[in-house]
């Protein structure tokens, strides 16, 4: 009965370990875009693409390869997503009160190459990049013109406390994607309303960039 028991665990972890150790080496069809600009169809290895990829993995040509920003153009995901690799400004912002700071434009730095994931491409491209803890981040560009769009708590001084002389912190939200958006969409001014009534998120933001491209642009003087 022990021989049979150990046996039976045995297999039980046979049929649980193989299906992981599979999963882990399981790769799907992709194409990438190099820095020439041709086309190269590979192989993926598995990667959670609802996460940010610092780098990807893939075997061209039979090789095993690790890929990382800069290193090529762009490339295309098994589920058909693009994602381009570009220098940012990461801007730090604060959404939560208790985070709020003085400053009304938050720190930012310098990313030299990053993976931006395209979401919608026309007259202007919005991407998403996502930071190290799951936050959105949404870029867009028009004329190779790159930049951040974002909301930013910060704190500044209201009015008098009732009763003393001293004025009282409170918290603004800048609004900066509006001002974004609309330094890029200087072409069709109709549309400025629209902005004021879109939110920073993705359907919000491809729904007015639909509409822009609609729009009958005025001409550069």
């Amino acid at each position: 009965m022990k021989i049979i028991l150990t046996t039976s665990l045995y297999l039980l972890l046979i049929m649980i370990v193989v299906p992981v150790t599979a999963q882990k080496k399981k790769s799907s069809a992709g194409y990438l875009i190099t820095q020439t600009h041709d086309t190269i169809a590979c192989e993926f290895e598995q990667h959670n693409w609802k996460k940010q990829p610092a780098s990807i993995k893939v075997r061209v040509n039979g090789k095993d390869t690790t890929i990382y920003p800069g290193s090529t153009n762009s490339f295309i995901n098994p589920s058909g997503d693009e994602f381009v690799s570009r220098k940012i400004e990461l801007f730090k912002y604060n959404r939560d009160i208790q985070f709020a700071i003085s400053n009304d434009i938050p720190s930012s730095e310098i990313i030299s190459a990053a993976f931006l994931k395209i979401l919608y491409r026309a007259r202007i491209t919005l991407y998403l990049y996502k930071d190290l803890l799951g936050g959105d981040h949404y870029f867009i560009e028009k004329n190779s013109v790159l930049k951040e769009i974002y909301i930013h708590l910060y704190y500044t001084v209201g009015g008098y406390v009732t009763g003393t002389n001293t004025k009282q912190p409170v918290v603004v939200n800048n609004f900066q994607y509006y001002f974004g958006l609309k330094e890029m969409m200087q072409d069709c001014k109709n549309i400025f309303p629209e902005v004021d009534k879109t939110q920073l998120n993705a359907k919000s933001l491809i729904s007015l960039l639909k509409k822009y491209d609609k729009c009958q642009l005025i001409p550069d003087n």
